[in-house]
């Protein structure tokens, strides 16, 4: 792993135990994921964590509106997912950070849990921070189903902490190499395959990783708006494909039999769908794989809820 050079500017946040990291991308003022973004800001500022933001957005209004907020905000040199959170991590290492939390900007409550976070790095180089069950149930329906199937997925074929589909990851500065170092501009990998390929590539290394549980609460205004919304169900399902694809093809999945027969029955179902598969063959699609995974241990959202009932302590 090369030195990373000295940078003028190491004494910026050099101080601080942590800083936070994002991207963002917006086009209209009104989009409730704008004003998230500005409360996320707001959030970071209070708890006194510097919030480094990527922006690639066409006009200059929202960068403005998340500096008064706080916020460091950079100019994105590549538009894309991956490509910004880059972006964010390497000036906000350069600048003297020590460790990292990257989380989309809409995650309001992300702050709460700087403790958390920080005790969760002390033992490892990269880190999940995955949801509890409470927070899970506060997911839009399709999300919850795509992202506790997927998280399970990821699970056994790549045997990496549970919940790695909640978006947000933690990182010292070492376990930020590999995130420094993603390649985004190969083809089909500008986006969210970021978060598993780093943790693959700290672990294929020899770094520990590990995974945290949080009480990260679903903003309601976003349930709201993508609840029986037909584009964002849509959205959610052509990203689980990908990713499911993705991890299928990891080498380790070859070498687990267990993994490669969760495996093939993943793939052969998503192979069978059309070119551009309809909302109601995915979840026939996704009716099918939870039925044939359960002897694998499987538990759907409705399972994990009855589940909970039954835990729950009686008065």
């Amino acid at each position: 792993m090369a030195d990373r050079a000295p940078n003028p500017l190491s004494h910026e946040f050099g101080s601080v135990p942590l800083v936070a990291n994002t991207g963002v991308q917006y086009k209209d003022p009104a989009d409730p994921r704008f004003e998230l973004a500005l409360t996320t800001a707001e959030s970071w500022r209070d708890a006194d964590v510097p919030f480094v933001v990527v922006d690639s957005s066409p006009e200059e209004w929202p960068a403005a509106a998340l500096r008064e907020r706080g916020a460091v905000v950079l100019k994105a040199t590549v538009g894309g997912i991956a490509s910004q959170r880059q972006q964010a991590a390497a000036f906000s290492l350069a600048s003297g950070a020590r460790t990292l939390v990257s989380a989309e900007p809409e995650k309001t409550l992300m702050s709460r849990f700087v403790p958390e976070i920080t005790a969760g790095l002390l033992g490892n180089s990269a880190l999940s921070i995955g949801r509890t069950p409470e927070a899970m149930r506060s997911l839009p329906p399709v999300q919850r189903r795509t992202e506790t199937l997927g998280g399970w997925a990821f699970e056994q074929l790549l045997g990496l902490p549970a919940d790695q589909w909640s978006g947000g990851r933690a990182f010292t500065a070492v376990g930020a190499y590999n995130l420094e170092h993603y390649p985004f501009e190969a083809p089909g990998m500008n986006n969210w395959i970021w978060l598993y390929k780093t943790m693959l590539d700290s672990q294929a290394e020899g770094l520990p990783i590990g995974g945290i549980a949080v009480d990260l609460q679903h903003p309601v205004s976003m349930v709201e708006e993508e609840t029986g919304n037909r584009a964002f169900d849509m959205k959610r399902y052509t990203q689980f494909a990908l990713q499911v694809r993705w991890a299928a093809a990891q080498p380790q999945v070859a070498e687990n039999p267990r993994a490669q027969e969760i495996s093939d029955l993943l793939i052969r179902g998503l192979d069978i769908l059309p070119a551009e598969p309809t909302k109601e063959q995915y979840e026939t699609y996704f009716k099918v794989m939870e039925d044939r995974l359960a002897p694998y241990g499987y538990l759907t959202p409705e399972m994990l809820d009855k589940a909970a009932l039954l835990d729950a302590p009686r008065s």
